[in-house]
């Protein structure tokens, strides 16, 4: 009966650990690695088979691989073919709380705030707002604030900025001003981006494996459209794979891939 992934993670840890201990680079016989390691000689080669085929897989990328673990979660990162660090963590991103950090000033010290806004078109739109309230829902962060450019309330996604900054001038409170009160009524920030990345023939093969509703290009290129509700996330996912992916459309999302890089 086949090894269930549950079973085989633990002895391909304990084996990597066991054979990165030793400092001599003769081989070691399948018997004494089977003995020390308390399993059957055909358990331990179809373990090293998997080994071989992970690595074959993902060479470049787990020969520079490193790991750390930071406060909120851990990061790994890696220079090979998918360049850029990862982060997991459940906690909000730190440009999140950074944005949220000043909003929070702007609406405690009648502030108005300037920010660079990514709308549902896609299109970056610089605003001066004045807020009023900033409330969670369902995991996500919005900044109800009154928007000079519309000239009426608006409920920003606070993911969504991609600049917040706090200005000298001072804004009177809306008398008529009613806050949020359910969950409902920030539907209006729920929209989503459609934006389309390009991938390069290079690491194509796997691209196919993890976005299936991809097509391929006539210069060999995968392209992929997303459907981008968090264009933070969006970003992210991007920047993994480097100079392998190209955002093709919106203009907005592009700009915001390249103000990260920069």
């Amino acid at each position: 009966m086949p090894d269930t992934a549950q079973a085989q993670v633990p002895r391909l840890v304990e084996l990597v650990a066991w054979l990165s201990q030793s400092d001599s680079a003769k081989p070691v016989t399948y018997r004494a690695a089977a003995r020390h390691l308390g399993v059957a000689e055909q358990t331990l080669r179809r373990d090293l088979d998997v080994l071989f085929g992970l690595s074959d897989e993902h060479r470049d990328w787990l020969a520079s691989l490193r790991v750390a673990v930071v406060a909120q979660g851990f990061a790994a990162s890696s220079r090979g073919p998918f360049r850029r660090p990862l982060h997991f963590s459940g906690a909000p991103s730190e440009e999140l709380e950074q944005a949220l950090a000043v909003a929070r000033r702007a609406r405690d010290e009648s502030k108005k705030l300037e920010i660079l806004y990514c709308a549902s078109g896609g299109e970056p739109s610089r605003r001066v707002v004045h807020v009023h309230q900033i409330v969670e829902a369902a995991g996500r962060w919005y900044v109800v604030a009154w928007c000079e450019k519309v000239g009426a309330f608006r409920n920003f996604r606070a993911d969504r900025l991609l600049e917040a900054r706090l200005l000298e001038r001072e804004f009177r409170p809306q008398v008529l001003f009613k806050p949020v009160r359910k969950p409902e009524e920030l539907l209006r920030a729920e929209e989503v981006v459609m934006a389309k990345v390009a991938f390069s023939p290079r690491i194509a093969r796997w691209l196919k494996e993890r976005y299936r509703d991809g097509r391929e290009g006539v210069d060999g290129r995968y392209v992929v459209t997303f459907r981008v509700a968090d264009p933070a996330w969006f970003v992210r996912e991007v920047l993994q794979y480097g100079a392998e992916a190209e955002v093709l459309e919106p203009e907005g999302m592009r700009e915001a891939v390249r103000r990260a890089v920069a």
